[in-house]
């Protein structure tokens, strides 16, 4: 929360409601598939408890004549953050057994795979099926922000899904005696991300390309 800009417990709470307000606009106003991904890209950014919050919204809809004012709404509201301190490390838990995990890649086993200058694919294997959503091949990021904003960054020119959406094929063009870095996904949940929408922490690779 603090990289986002809120250091507070205040700050949190209020755009906590704010981005709930919103949900309820993309359930009231947009498709289905919409509203999903918006929840999807607020969890992804550690707004885990946001499905829950915009669900107390949908009941104070609902039930104008019993609440007619949000105010008159709020003592659930206050109830619902009340419960969330002890159920917070229990909804982190199962958020993480959602993610996909990367089974395997192509490269040379090492935190900086050593490769030949003439490879030309990395092959990604996924544990489950995944989407390319945004940003699925960034620039490494260093304390929450990325190094360059080039996207994809070198070496990579291409990231394609085979017909399954367990394999990632990221085609490069090396140069001899060149270091390259870059990640898979940022760590706001933008790139591979499951089917319904939970994604992939972020994956650090590091090369070296021999010299001819």
């Amino acid at each position: 929360m603090a990289a986002q800009g809120y250091s507070s417990w205040r700050s949190v709470l209020n755009e906590s409601l704010v981005r709930a307000a919103v949900a309820r606009f993309f359930a009231d106003r947009a498709t289905a598939a919409q509203h999903d991904e918006y929840l999807a890209d607020e969890r992804g950014k550690g707004w885990l408890w946001l499905p829950e919050l915009a669900d107390r919204f949908a009941e104070y809809q609902g039930a104008r004549g019993r609440y007619p004012s949000l105010k008159a709404f709020m003592p659930r509201v206050v109830a619902y953050y009340d419960s969330l301190p002890e159920r917070i490390p229990a909804i982190a838990r199962a958020y993480a057994d959602g993610r996909p995990q990367v089974l395997s890649t192509s490269l040379p086993a090492g935190d900086t795979a050593v490769v030949a200058a003439d490879v030309r694919e990395i092959t990604i294997r996924f544990d489950r099926p995944v989407r390319a959503h945004r940003y699925a091949v960034v620039p490494l990021f260093v304390d929450g922000r990325p190094r360059s904003a080039q996207v994809p960054p070198p070496p990579v020119t291409a990231v394609v899904l085979d017909s399954t959406g367990t394999v990632a094929r990221l085609a490069v063009t090396l140069e001899p005696g060149k270091r390259y870095e870059f990640q898979l996904n940022t760590p706001h949940g933008f790139g591979f991300r499951t089917p319904e929408g939970v994604p992939l922490a972020p994956f650090v690779i590091r090369l070296a390309v021999r010299e001819p």
